[in-house]
């Protein structure tokens, strides 16, 4: 089973030795036998709470899309 807190920010990860135990909240620490992260982009944050470097850095690009009669291929 799972809990879903809103409203609530992870703030770093609990730990003993080098097993994560749980999370540290805004709001307190929650125990866990398993923590699962799903932050996308704010990856290299949480792999930094465990020691981890992640090459990773945020940018911005310019995308736009184009309409043709025909799909675009791989010979495009």
């Amino acid at each position: 089973g799972a809990t879903v807190r809103t409203g609530t920010a992870v703030t770093g990860l609990l730990r003993q030795a080098s097993r994560v135990t749980g999370v540290m909240t805004d709001k307190g620490p929650i125990e866990a036998s398993m923590v699962l992260s799903a932050v996308n982009v704010w990856s290299r944050v949480v792999a930094g709470w465990a020691g981890i470097d992640i090459p990773l850095t945020i940018t911005a690009h310019h995308v736009f899309t184009l309409a043709a009669d025909k799909p675009y291929g791989q010979d495009l």
